[in-house]
Formats: C-alpha cells, structure tokens, sequence
C-alpha cells in the first residue's frame, strides 16, 4: 500500500510535510550556524529528512554565504544528481539550467556564466571541476553527500575538496566551505580527517 505523500510513518508516528518542514527548517539554521562558524562540518542525518533536496537551497538563502553564494552537491551516482536536480528546480518553480542545475557525464543543464547557484553533481565531475580550478574559486560551498558510500571518486573529491579549503583559507573574505553528509557516517571519524574546524 502507498501512503499519502503528505504523511510519513516512522516507529508508528505519523508526521505530515508541514511538520517535518519546520522540523528541516531549525535544523537548518542550526546547520547554516556551523557552516558559517567553521570551514568544514559533518551532518549526520536519517534519510528523508532533507538534507540532500532542501538543505543546500535552505543554505543559500542563509548567513552562512555571501550574497549571491553557489554551492555544489556532489552526489555518487549520476541518477541521484539528476533525479534532485529535478526535484529542488521543480520545488522552486523552474527546471534545471536556471538557478539550480546539474552536471553528469556526457550531460550538463546549468546557467551559462555562473548563473546557477546550486548544482548537483557526481563526485566524478567534482574531481573534472577541481583539476581546472584546485582552489573552486567559482564555489562558497562544496558538499559531498551519502559520503558514507565511498568509492576512489568521492574519497578522492573529499581528499582535493580539503586542500580547496585550505588553499582559500588564506583569503579571509572568501573562504570554501565543506559540508559532509550522510545518513550513516562515522561523524567523528570524519571530523578528525577534516581537521580542527
């Protein structure tokens, strides 16, 4: 049986959308918090709540960036970055290539000259975008999402993703900031690979 897209059940307990997104929304200033105070931040979180569809557009509109930020999201798997893409530009009326897009193999929706602030990618075309600029001076924020799924793309994406950091964190008035999500990631683990942020 499927249920009503505007409920979910979990231990027997029934929430509705509205719920869940005032749930998403307190976290999410919690969140963009931590992003603003410290160059890298791990989120550890159960699936469903928001952190790959809502939570990166809900940064964007924080503190936590300048004005006019952009950020990208890797993903591991090219279905993923487009399915979300989809998602997240259909959520804010538009489709992909506008303010949010989405870059895979063979396949790019994206505004030209910067235009897209929000885009979803795989870790592969990550690692395309970090060989052109090491630093990703394009980007105020790089996430890499369900890093509990590792494989050499996304361990080698976090690997230069940390260097990026720490090459932009010369510069006070722009620096990269990392965010690792996951639903069921070692959080400590991966803070002390991060470093002391």
């Amino acid at each position: 049986a499927f249920e009503d897209s505007s409920t979910r059940r979990d231990s027997g307990v029934t929430y509705t959308d509205d719920y869940l997104a005032d749930l998403l929304e307190a976290a999410a200033a919690q969140v963009a918090e931590a992003v603003a105070k410290h160059p890298a931040c791990v989120l550890v979180a159960d699936t469903g709540t928001g952190k790959t569809s809502r939570l990166p557009a809900l940064l964007l509109g924080s503190r936590a960036l300048p004005p006019g930020g952009r950020a990208l999201v890797a993903q591991p798997r090219r279905l993923a970055a487009v399915s979300v893409a989809r998602y997240v530009a259909a959520r804010g009326g538009g489709e992909p290539g506008g303010e949010v897009g989405y870059a895979v193999r063979f396949e790019t929706k994206a505004a030209p000259r910067g235009g897209t602030r929000l885009l979803y990618c795989t870790a592969g075309v990550l690692l395309r975008i970090l060989s052109g600029d090491p630093a990703l001076r394009a980007w105020d924020l790089a996430v890499v999402d369900e890093a509990h799924e590792r494989s050499l793309d996304t361990d080698l994406a976090l690997a230069l993703c940390k260097r990026a950091m720490e090459l932009r964190s010369r510069d006070a008035r722009c620096p990269l900031r990392l965010l690792v999500m996951s639903a069921t990631l070692d959080a400590a683990r991966m803070a002390r690979y991060l470093g002391p942020s």
